[in-house]
């Protein structure tokens, strides 16, 4: 533990992660990984109140990013409440897009596993609810998005990972945009898979 309090200060969560030449990030991707519950208790401790600023920084994002793979469901929805209202901030960012689609995907299984292994109906629909914020902010913006560098990254991660009523608006949002552009097409065809579904979508 005395590890994890030297890593946090009380104006500089992971102070180290700021630091360009700093490999630090790797020891706490491996304690998300491998460490004991508690030592993951108190590293989610630290990421409350700064997972904006820590998915926007280059090391920052990929903490965030194991952190989204490792920790327990009900953790996982309280520390995604930050990106309210930060959805779009954060997929314009070379680093905070990445963490979105980490997001979507990891949120998206969680609700596909949950009703699989419990065989409760509709359980998946009612999980998926906890990014419904992502998959709007998204879908309003769709036109821009899918020409965006980042953007249709996010896009992409909806297709192939979101719960079926998700990928369909996403899907019919998509069919919907206007003179969608031959870049924006291939953009989204060249990157995804399967390809099929982009590419019946933007037809």
């Amino acid at each position: 533990m005395l590890f994890i309090a030297a890593c946090v200060s009380e104006n500089s969560p992971f102070p180290f992660l700021n630091n360009a030449f700093s490999r630090s990030n790797y020891v706490v991707q491996k304690l998300y990984e491998f460490g004991t519950p508690a030592m993951k208790r108190d590293l989610k401790g630290t990421l409350d109140g700064n997972m904006l600023r820590l998915s926007l920084q280059m090391y920052g994002c990929r903490v965030v990013q194991k952190a989204l793979e490792s920790l327990p469901y009900d953790d996982l929805c309280e520390l995604l409440e930050e990106f309210r209202g930060n959805t779009l901030t954060c997929i314009q960012d070379q680093n905070g897009n990445h963490v979105i689609q980490k997001l979507v995907e990891v949120m998206s299984i969680h609700a596909k596993n949950a009703e699989l292994h419990s065989g409760e109906a509709g359980l998946a629909v009612r999980m998926a609810d906890r990014i419904q914020f992502v998959v709007d902010d998204v879908l309003v913006n769709v036109r821009t998005l899918c020409c965006h560098p980042y953007g249709c990254r996010v896009l992409q991660r909806m297709l192939e990972h979101c719960v079926e009523f998700q990928k369909m608006a996403t899907l019919d949002k998509i069919q919907g945009c206007h003179r969608v552009s031959s870049f924006c097409c291939g953009c989204l065809i060249l990157q995804t898979r399967p390809n099929t579904i982009v590419s019946f979508a933007v037809s």
